[in-house]
């Protein structure tokens, strides 16, 4: 049977789910959480965990799954150090600097890609086993076949059996940090896809927010396929959540054990009344999307009740679990005292302070069970105690006392998983003289992207105005065309100017399209000779790199570069990558490779990649419109690109980036802008392209402000 793994947002919640039957435990870090919210727990409660965890022979994983700053990344590993040294068993990562630092550090700890890294598809299973992840935690949104897959790539999946979901693709999420500086990928999501918004046709209602997840009637689907973990969001969640969900779902794993499938409906209902959205529903482990994966009419949390929360806290929480112990204690006069104690397949032999005759009152027998059966607030029980003793000396009290308490606490550590941490060199791997000035004396090239033939041929209708333009930079050094349906351009318009074509592989490149996304690539790699291909995921990252080398790729948005580890680490697979949206400049200026960098000066932020269709909800999707139109309760409007191949929404932000006057101030800190077109008319794209400048509201994003 695959891992229960439960959530703990606090150290009762910890407790609580590893007595309702949790074989794993996920928690927070004191710093560096997706879910910076969260209560969190201090190191000491870590270590505290962890000891019980592994009491129970249990394990514990750290999820430190958040981007990091160059400014942060020391104090990050570093903090690992005690964790490390109790005997955590694995950290959940997103951020790839992170990544290659902690193999370096702590070489005994597994490392699991945290769902945030958002790997859909095998190639990007591969591509993370080459670098020593031993397991998998694969977007929310994959079929059950598509995990079956995916467990062919040789790495454990861990997979989410309940509770909250994200509307976007987990790690594609970019609205809360546009809308108000708090990044998702910062674990300071504000939720705004809780909110109410309203659709072309004048409809209201909460599109964007998912019903919670519960796949108790898929559990036999998913330990078919192979799963390795079972996984129950909620560190955000009360004590009794966690103990709840995990106690139902280890009955129904042992029932399944037992070649029982059936599912009683008082469990259902049970879930339903455990702090849930709504109402719940069976995700995507066996459709692609639908409207009833909606809370269309409500976001809100239904609480759980105080009598079942008593229940919950009474049965798994405020419950003392002991383990037996045997016992045999050897006291005789003249000689040491002796106390072995033995616990499953682990044994301590103590003596201690020798016996003497007794002058007056001997111990007997029971005098010594009655001090040796004192476990106190122990973890352990004296299941069997044998007492061998002449009955004719005396040793203290507390003298007893102390070698049963030595005894019991060698006893423990022996059951524990504890490390010794190898020497660290801290200050050479962190220290600032790996910095180098590498600002560029050349003006940039201009890179332009686009999503539409009538785009494409803006450029070329004003190919010469463009190029005399002196904010063009050097010239147009290329045309980002995507890989699906580059067929529609006219591609030789590019041949007779010579500007090279480029090509975007799919921003989601999951499991169920991977396949002919391949075979998409080859032909295109034979007729449009790319130079260059853009990878927005370590799926699209890990396909590229077997048809092309590494200086013809350019990561894209997606895969998030926030520090210089995280920069040495994708240049190692890459010529090139593109500036994160949620760089600010002080922090572009402070990184090394400006050679290797592109930036993006126009555009509309993609803020959302999802599989569920917001047309379907909001009205009804008959693949006959390629755009959806929603607006928040300012009023803001977002256009949804409808990609009906993929099956793909892609939402833009409600007003365009713009770093076109920013320039020449920028120029030392990319060897590339570019200019992404994406809902643009021909008109207004023509616009954009001969003035270098946007009318109406824009954004400079975070060029300034950066985020938290």
């Amino acid at each position: 049977m695959p891992e229960l793994l439960a959530p703990a947002g606090e150290l009762k919640s910890a407790i609580g789910a590893i007595n309702a039957g949790a074989d794993a435990v996920y928690l927070g870090a004191p710093s560096f959480s997706a879910r910076a919210y969260a209560k969190n727990l201090t190191t000491e409660e870590i270590v505290q965990v962890i000891s019980y965890a592994h009491f129970w022979n249990r394990k514990v994983y750290l999820a430190l799954n958040t981007l990091l700053k160059d400014r942060e990344i020391k104090d990050a590993v570093k903090m690992l150090q005690p964790l490390y040294e109790a005997g955590l068993d694995a950290v959940i990562v997103q951020d790839l600097g992170l990544l290659s630092l902690l193999h370096q550090f702590y070489p005994e700890m597994e490392i699991h890609a945290s769902t945030q890294m958002a790997v859909l598809s095998k190639n990007g299973v591969e591509f993370l086993k080459n670098y020593g992840v031993s397991r998998v935690v694969p977007g929310r949104e994959l079929s059950i076949e598509e995990i079956r897959n995916l467990k062919k790539a040789g790495l454990e999946l861990e997979c989410f059996i309940h509770g909250a979901m994200c509307y976007s693709y987990s790690g594609k999420c970019l609205l809360s940090s546009m809308a108000g500086g708090r990044s998702g990928n910062r674990g300071r999501c504000a939720g705004p896809c809780r909110k109410e918004y309203t659709a072309e046709n004048g409809k209201k209602g909460y599109f964007l927010s998912m019903k919670d997840m519960c796949l108790l009637t898929a559990l036999d689907g998913l330990v078919n396929a192979g799963v390795d973990s079972l996984k129950i969001e909620g560190r955000m969640k009360n004590p009794a959540y966690s103990a709840g969900v995990t106690a139902i779902y280890r009955k129904y794993l042992e029932r399944m054990a037992e070649g029982k499938c059936e599912i009683l409906p008082e469990d259902l209902d049970r879930l339903k009344n455990i702090y849930i959205r709504s109402e719940i529903q069976e995700g995507y482990g066996n459709q692609y999307n639908g409207k009833d994966m909606i809370s269309v009419t409500s976001p809100s949390y239904k609480s759980m009740s105080e009598e079942l929360q008593q229940e919950i806290t009474e049965q798994y929480i405020d419950t003392k679990r002991k383990k037996d112990i045997v016992m045999s204690v050897s006291v005789y006069a003249g000689a040491p005292i002796s106390v072995c104690v033995s616990c499953e397949d682990k044994e301590v032999l103590i003596e201690g302070a020798y016996a003497e005759t007794a002058q007056k009152k001997a111990l007997l027998t029971e005098d010594i069970l009655k001090q040796m059966q004192k476990t106190g607030n122990t973890l352990f029980q004296v299941s069997v105690c044998d007492v061998y003793t002449d009955e004719e000396s005396f040793v203290p009290v507390s003298v007893l006392n102390e070698i049963r308490r030595t005894a019991l606490t060698a006893l423990e550590d022996k059951l524990l998983k504890r490390r010794q941490m190898p020497g660290a060199d801290w200050e050479t791997v962190f220290s600032k003289n790996s910095f180098s000035d590498f600002a560029l004396n050349k003006t940039p090239e201009l890179i332009i992207g686009v999503k539409t033939p009538e785009q494409y041929n803006a450029v070329f209708a004003n190919f010469n105005e463009i190029m005399q333009n002196p904010q063009a930079g050097s010239g147009i050094g290329g045309i980002i065309l995507p890989l699906m349906s580059y067929e529609r351009f006219a591609t030789d318009k590019a041949a007779d100017k010579g500007i090279p074509i480029f090509i975007r592989m799919p921003e989601v490149v999951r499991e169920c399209y991977r396949e002919g996304i391949i075979k998409k690539l080859e032909v295109a790699k034979q007729r449009l000779r790319p130079e260059k291909i853009y990878c927005a995921s370590l799926d699209a990252l890990g396909i590229a790199k077997e048809y092309f080398d590494a200086e013809q790729i350019v990561t894209d948005n997606g895969v998030y570069v926030f520090n210089r580890f995280t920069e040495e680490f994708v240049l190692k697979n890459a010529g090139r990558y593109t500036v994160s949206y949620e760089w600010n400049e002080k922090e572009l200026q402070g990184s090394r490779f400006s050679k290797q960098r592109e930036m993006v000066i126009y555009g509309y932020i993609p803020v959302m990649y999802s599989a569920n269709c917001i047309a379907k909800t909001a009205e009804k999707c008959n693949k006959s419109k390629n755009t959806a139109i929603i607006k928040d309760e300012m009023n803001h409007r977002f256009v949804i690109q409808l990609d009906h191949t993929l099956c793909t929404n892609t939402m833009y932000n409600c007003v365009p980036l713009s770093l076109l006057q920013d320039t020449e101030r920028l120029r030392k800190i990319a060897a590339a802008f570019r200019m992404e077109f994406s809902v643009e008319s021909e008109a207004e794209a023509k616009e954009i392209l001969t003035s270098f400048s946007c009318k109406g509201e824009v954004t400079k994003g975070h060029l300034r402000r950066g985020v938290e």
